[in-house]
């Protein structure tokens, strides 16, 4: 019983005849009991991360700010990712699993192929392919906020000054290489492998990455300038969690959608829903309220209710939006619109590491190793 996708796994729970005996024989498995313990053994760290993270997001703005600012530099390598190859080291690693002692003599010693430490290989095995790639995930996930605009600019407020003056180091060097590969776009607009790598990074083209590079190369990067510091605290001052950011918001608008008369809504309904939830504030946006005296100038103006309505608000298909607002239909088929998530942040990643390398040569090595988006 060692299914390794989950279509081979359903075909086994098929084989029995309730989900009851299914589960019986899951948990009689000794392997499989020795797999769940090496998976949360390793996983330690992380949990001990995320409950430090919980932690700091509970303790004020200051706090989440600087805990931005360290995650910028690289707290979480030094922490989980160290942490979970130090475990690999760990000899209550032996109990934990059931692996057979180290024998006092050189002659007791079996080979790997022999088959009564057949098991204890295959765990050993797993073991380190396992802390590899958690550490190797964690790696990949957590350079996106390090190497990227905007978000690399928060290391400018980490708790350490040494960390601050990297940073502002760091964002000097990408801001003048980024800068270097855009010049060189434009002397050789039809060069491919310089377009692949510039649309690559993916954020090098949002308004607010363009004002920081502005500010940025206005201030030095300097860590004390006031205006730079108030940017950071703008950006960074809110919680970090996909709780804030995310999961609130989908629950309210989901909540939302129920209490409805009709139990549904239209997607361009449910867009402003979400631009007015209430979790927005815990993130750090300023929401804009009408006040009654909003209503008082509309009334003296003899406003009416038409001149919303004509504008069909809510039906987005027959709504007149600027040029500048993407149609659904262009953002399923436009294959210029970056796709969000693990794979797209670490090609990123990679693309701003490559870029800062080959900086100095001119990017004439884009086209041997970049592989583009």
């Amino acid at each position: 019983m060692d299914p390794q996708t989950q279509k081979q796994l359903q075909l086994l729970r098929e084989s029995y005849s309730n989900t009851a005996a299914f589960v019986a024989d899951l948990l009689a498995d000794r392997f499989l009991q020795k797999q769940g313990r090496l998976i949360c053994h390793f996983l330690k760290p992380l949990h001990k991360e995320y409950s430090a993270d919980l932690q700091c997001h509970s303790e004020g703005q200051t706090s989440v700010l600087y805990w931005h600012g360290d995650r910028c530099c690289g707290q979480w390598f030094k922490g989980a990712v160290v942490q979970t190859l130090q475990l690999l080291t760990d000899s209550s690693l032996i109990d934990l699993l059931g692996l057979r002692p180290q024998p006092f003599l050189a002659s007791q010693v079996l080979a790997a192929s022999n088959p009564l430490i057949s098991q204890d290989v295959r765990l050993v095995k797993q073991a380190f392919a396992f802390a590899l790639e958690l550490v190797a995930n964690r790696c990949w996930s957590q350079s996106f906020w390090t190497m990227l605009f905007p978000y690399c600019v928060a290391g400018l407020y980490a708790t350490e000054m040494a960390d601050r003056r990297r940073c502002q180091l760091l964002c000097s060097r990408m801001s003048d290489a980024l800068i270097k590969l855009e010049d060189l776009r434009k002397k050789a607009p039809m060069n491919s492998d310089l377009r692949a790598l510039r649309d690559s990074l993916g954020t090098a083209d949002w308004p607010l990455v363009r004002e920081i590079l502005v500010l940025g190369h206005q201030t030095q990067w300097d860590p004390s300038n006031e205006d730079m510091h108030h940017l950071v605290f703008t950006l960074f001052a809110g919680p970090g969690s996909t709780k804030d950011a995310l999961e609130s918001c989908f629950n309210w608008l989901k909540d939302s959608v129920k209490a409805s008369k009709s139990k549904r809504m239209s997607d361009f309904t449910k867009y402003f829903y979400a631009l007015c939830n209430p979790y927005v504030r815990h993130a750090g946006v300023s929401q804009i309220r009408p006040s009654q005296e909003d209503f008082r100038s509309l009334l003296d103006e003899m406003f009416k209710d038409e001149e919303v309505t004509k504008h069909h608000l809510f039906a987005y298909q027959k709504t007149k939006l600027g040029p500048n607002f993407p149609r659904p239909n262009e953002l399923i088929s436009n294959a210029k619109v970056r796709k969000a998530g693990f794979h797209s942040n670490r090609i990123a990643a990679a693309a701003s590491a490559f870029i800062l390398h080959d900086a100095p040569n001119g990017f004439t090595h884009a086209g041997d190793c970049w592989p583009g988006m």
